[in-house]
Formats: C-alpha cells, structure tokens, sequence
C-alpha cells in the first residue's frame, strides 16, 4: 500500500517524465536544428492536443521570461530563464524556431572564439577579469539593495 507521499511522488513522475524526455530530444539533437526539429515534433501532435498544452506552454514560457527579467537585476544567472522561454515558444513559431536555431550557431561561434581567447591569456589577465566579475556581481548586489531600502522607507 503506497502512503500519501508515495502517491504524490508518483503523480510528479509521470507528470515531469514526458518533459524530460522532451528535453532529452531537444538536448540530443544536432545544433541549428535543435529548436525547429522541435517545432516539426510539436506540429504533428497538435492534431490531437490543441489547446491546453499550447496554453500551457505559452503561460510557462511567460513565467520564465518574468523570472529571467527579474534575475538580471540579481547576481543570479538568467540566462536559462531566457533559453527555456524561448524554447517553449519557439515549439509554437516556425519563425522563432528558425532564429533560436542560428542564434545557437552564432552563440557556438562566439563561445568558440572567447574560450581560445581565454585559452591565451596570461594568468594575470584571467585574474583580472575574474576580479572585474566579482566587481560586476557586487555592483549588482549593491544595486538590488538601494532598490529595496528604497522601496521599504
């Protein structure tokens, strides 16, 4: 006999099972057709489910794009925030899709080229600009503080 918790753990997994296995795909596929490789997936099933899952996808890709905003003014990474909204919505837009899929080129081309440029830095170059990041974060930091002391008085 399963207990309460038991059910609900359960429940979640069949429920967060069909998005890790979407994921998985989309992880797993070549770059620059990641995302309209999605889009094609999602168009063939939307014969069947139209409505409550795009709902859904579009109110969560919102939610995570709020997040991602709202994380840009702490010293916490948005970016994720920002691929996973994407990512939803482009399983809705050909266009969309289309463009995340250069775009991860462009971002693999540029990725590329700091981390050869990072590669032949000397070690007092690398400190420095870890030390500029630090700076960055506190000034972001400070910055969320004004924010709040300001709105609390």
């Amino acid at each position: 006999m399963r207990t309460a918790t038991d059910r609900i753990f359960f429940g979640l997994d069949a429920v967060l099972r069909p998005l890790r296995n979407e994921c998985l795909k989309v992880w797993r596929s070549t770059p620059g057709d990641r995302f309209h490789s999605r889009y094609r997936r999602t168009r063939r099933r939307k014969n069947n489910d139209e409505t409550g899952p795009r709902v859904v996808r579009i109110v969560i890709a919102i939610l995570c794009a709020a997040l991602g905003l709202a994380f840009l003014l702490l010293p916490i990474p948005s970016t994720p925030f920002f691929l996973a909204s994407g990512a939803l919505l482009a399983s809705e837009s050909g266009s969309l899709a289309h463009l995340l899929d250069r775009t991860e080129l462009q971002a693999r081309y540029w990725a590329k080229a700091a981390r050869n440029k990072w590669r032949s830095l000397s070690p007092t170059a690398k400190w420095l600009l870890a030390g500029l990041g630090l700076v960055v974060i506190a000034g972001k930091a400070y910055l969320l503080y004004r924010i709040y002391s300001a709105c609390t008085t």
